[in-house]
């Protein structure tokens, strides 16, 4: 099991191997989108404070055989996922995104099992909105589409594309 020291840091790290490998193979464009944030000052001190800005965008954006794509990169060391993690604003930048014909999706890792899951926003949305913001590991295993690592740390997720893209 990989610690979870730096959350998210495990998985995003392997993407942006996957996506140079990817953007330099020509197969795909796919960029992160840096986090925004605030430097707050105090004019009674010479400490500075950092604030997380709201940023609109997803971790990932990009185009993928003419279909623009977004998504969020998750780690969970639990037997679910926690919908929480994902920011109000990053879903309603998803669900425009699918609205507009775009395509948006979460790859989450579970570290407990070592899996990596593509899962299609819309789906793991109506589950929680029929069911709870927990969504089990179950759930992923059935309705997602397992990912896999390969030895030169390509996290091959356009498979799971090309199967969402299928329907």
């Amino acid at each position: 099991m990989i610690p979870l020291k730096n959350k998210g840091m495990f998985l995003e790290t392997i993407l942006n191997i996957t996506n140079k490998k990817y953007n330099d193979e020509n197969i795909c464009l796919v960029n992160k989108i840096p986090t925004n944030f605030k430097i707050l000052s105090n004019e009674f001190s010479d400490k500075r404070t950092f604030v997380f800005d709201q940023n609109y965008n997803c971790d990932y954006i990009g185009v993928y055989k003419g279909e623009y794509i977004e998504f969020e990169a998750k780690e969970t060391s639990k037997k679910y996922f926690d919908f929480n993690l994902i920011r109000n604003n990053q879903n309603e930048k998803m669900q425009k995104v699918h609205n507009h014909g775009g395509l948006s999706f979460l790859i989450i890792y579970f570290s407990e099992f070592e899996t990596y899951f593509l899962a299609d926003y819309i789906s793991v949305k109506q589950w929680v909105f029929n069911n709870k913001k927990r969504v089990p590991y179950e759930w992923f295993t059935k309705f997602a589409y397992e990912i896999f690592l390969s030895s030169d740390l390509k996290l091959d997720y356009l498979k799971g594309i090309n199967n969402i893209l299928k329907k």
